[in-house]
């Protein structure tokens, strides 16, 4: 596993995605991350040359709305059957 940072762009959600998060929890994760930046990485798998968030899509969401272009991530291989 490679630690990288990515561009937001390059990145794909994985459509399996089980996890859901509240609103007020969202907005508590934007106020996190524009207060204190990324704690944690994000996980990416580099799958036929597309980038799929494994774990960290709203952290990715966060990001976005907070104008960040780029996110820092591990990059592993996973399968498609193991996201």
């Amino acid at each position: 596993m490679n630690h990288s940072v990515l561009k937001i762009a390059d990145l794909k959600p994985q459509p399996r995605n089980p996890n859901s998060m509240s609103k007020e929890q969202f907005e508590l994760l934007k106020t996190a991350i524009s207060k204190e930046g990324f704690l944690q990485p994000i996980l990416a798998s580099l799958w036929q040359g597309v980038y799929w968030i494994v774990d960290g899509h709203h952290r990715v969401k966060a990001a976005q709305m907070l104008g960040f272009t780029s996110v820092p991530a591990f990059v592993g291989s996973w399968d498609r059957q193991q996201m």
